[in-house]
């Protein structure tokens, strides 16, 4: 996917034939765009996330556009559906951040937001939910002394899929099943 920036005009032009973005290839674009030259301009983008949360772990990134100040996101000029993947919204939601495109063309755009947690590093082979989970039950059951022999079980919601089991026992808890 090209992506290119119009400073004065505050677009963000998507282009190249592809119809699939990632937020944050859409941010780190302008930050190289930025550190090219063009620092002149308002920021296009403010960014959260990435705090580590513990257990390899880190809070899921959200790229918020500048619209207060005029930035809009224009799809390239042909009839398609755009997917967009990531945490990617208007800093303030009573303005637009996609433009229509120049031309009469029609576009969707889809917005396709990620999880709130990101694996890092090299990972234990649990999904990043798992992996979160089980942090968080390990931290908890330490923090506890009063912790009493139990089983702890969660189940997908709206599902028959168990995907953690433990046998909670004083202040440990022991990871029994893991699937999901």
């Amino acid at each position: 996917m090209s992506i290119a920036f119009d400073g004065a005009n505050r677009i963000i032009q998507l282009g190249g034939g592809q119809f699939s973005v990632d937020a944050q290839e859409i941010y780190e674009a302008w930050k190289e765009w930025v550190l090219a030259g063009n620092a002149q301009f308002p920021p296009a983008f403010r960014s959260v996330g990435g705090d580590p949360l513990g257990g390899g772990v880190s809070a899921g990134s959200y790229f918020f556009l500048n619209n207060v100040d005029g930035w809009r996101i224009r799809p390239e000029a042909i009839d398609h559906e755009l997917i967009v993947t990531g945490n990617l919204y208007g800093e303030n939601a009573a303005l637009l951040t996609f433009l229509p495109t120049m031309g009469d063309y029609q576009v969707l755009v889809r917005l396709n937001t990620s999880s709130l947690t990101q694996q890092v590093g090299g990972g234990s082979g649990l999904t990043p939910a798992q992996d979160a989970l089980l942090t968080r039950l390990l931290d908890l059951a330490e923090a506890d002394e009063e912790l009493t022999p139990a089983t702890a079980t969660l189940r997908k919601r709206g599902t028959a899929t168990v995907l953690l089991q433990k046998n909670v026992t004083g202040g440990i808890i022991t990871p029994v099943e893991l699937s999901e």
